[in-house]
């Protein structure tokens, strides 16, 4: 069977407003209590495989802040207030937003939860229809405000508080209590989560990698003529040259790693992939030893040198120089990791096992002898779509 490297990508862009210190959209929060703590979960159940983790910078500040209670979530404020006290534009922003969660696995199995989704109505905009609103009673919109959050929580908050499963049970009727508790929970994990990855890689378990600080495209922060090596047609606005900009940004994510995690990252995974070799002297100086991207990054660069090869090509690290600096490079099998994040979930899950083991073993037989397959991919959009 091929070694295979898994690397789990955790991001989330800023949700910050800057003009009001608010969260505009709660993705980091519900995330972290759904796919973050459940894949540490998961990784604390199987001591014996190796995992590694990309949390992004931004991230990783955002939870401090809302763990820190540094800024206000607004879905939280709005789900923290009496639903006898919500106004009416209050009350359309909640039939809005509160039923954004995969309605198949997540609201559809829960009787109450998809007796409010029916009378709010599935169709888009229904939120905003004051016909609509008017359906929901209080007691309605509170236990709307207790099913969203819980219904976010994972298998692994929902182990560790026994409570939530006893709200499940009870299904509808909540008290302004028992709201807050499940909104106190919410808080307990965001203020635990980095420190249980932390944990993980002192282990020696995890590896957690980095990207750029704020998800820069870093070969356009280079020179933003590198677009025209792969794009040669490619409308560009002004040329801009800040090398030091990007190493700049490399720099900080290394510092923000090191201080959150007690040790600089040895990996990289580049936003959204992209690469250039005038980074690997950048990468190289902010302290990195190897990236990961993807596989069509190799296949188009040795296709521009002439390489006739196959894909086995694929199954191994590289080394990549440039400007007299050296890094290693894996390339991610792109097939099979979309397998898992995108069709995995709709498919029996031995059959879905049984695709991978199958699909690996050919690659065992192809791959150099001290080959390796990276499996990279999304850590936390995918787990709304598993039942």
């Amino acid at each position: 069977m091929a070694d295979v490297a898994l690397l789990w990508h955790l991001h989330q862009p800023s949700y910050v407003d800057a003009a009001t210190g608010e969260v505009a959209m709660s993705w980091v929060r519900l995330h972290t209590v759904r796919g973050y703590a459940d894949m540490a979960e998961m990784a604390r159940r199987h001591p014996g495989v190796k995992l590694n983790f990309n949390l992004t910078p931004v991230l990783v500040q955002q939870i401090e802040e809302l763990a820190e209670g540094r800024v206000k979530d607004r879905w939280a404020e709005l789900a923290r207030k009496d639903a006898a006290s919500l106004t009416t534009e209050e009350r359309h922003q909640v039939l809005e937003h509160f039923f954004k969660i995969n309605w198949t696995t997540c609201v559809d199995p829960y009787p109450r939860f998809r007796q409010l989704l029916d009378l709010r109505g599935r169709r888009a905009g229904a939120g905003q229809s004051d016909q609509n609103m008017r359906r929901f009673r209080e007691k309605d919109l509170r236990d709307l405000q207790v099913w969203f959050n819980l219904s976010w929580c994972g298998f692994a908050v929902r182990k560790k508080h026994p409570e939530l499963g006893e709200l499940i049970q009870k299904g509808r009727d909540f008290t302004e209590e028992e709201k807050g508790r499940v909104l106190e929970i919410h808080q307990e994990i965001l203020k635990g989560i980095l420190g249980e990855y932390r944990a993980l890689a002192d282990s020696g378990q995890v590896e957690l990698t980095t990207t750029p600080f704020y998800h820069p495209i870093l070969p356009l922060l280079v020179d933003t003529d590198v677009a025209r090596r792969a794009m040669p047609g490619v409308r560009l606005p002004e040329r801009l040259q800040a090398p030091e900009d990007a190493l700049a940004q490399l720099e900080k994510a290394q510092a923000a790693h090191q201080r959150v995690f007690g040790r600089k990252a040895r990996g990289l995974w580049p936003s959204e992939g992209s690469v250039c070799p005038e980074l690997i002297p950048l990468m190289a100086k902010a302290g990195f030893e190897y990236f990961c991207t993807d596989e069509m990054v190799l296949f188009r660069g040795l296709e521009a040198q002439g390489w006739q090869g196959n894909h086995s090509e694929l199954f191994q690290a590289w080394r990549v120089e440039e400007g007299g600096a050296s890094l290693k490079a894996l390339f991610r099998e792109r097939p099979l990791s979309d397998y898992i994040g995108f069709t995995a979930a709709r498919t029996d899950p031995k059959m879905a096992a049984e695709h991978l083991r199958v699909h690996l073993q050919h690659i065992a037989q192809v791959m150099p002898q001290d080959g390796i397959v990276l499996l990279a991919l999304d850590g936390e959009n995918a787990w709304e779509a598993f039942p």
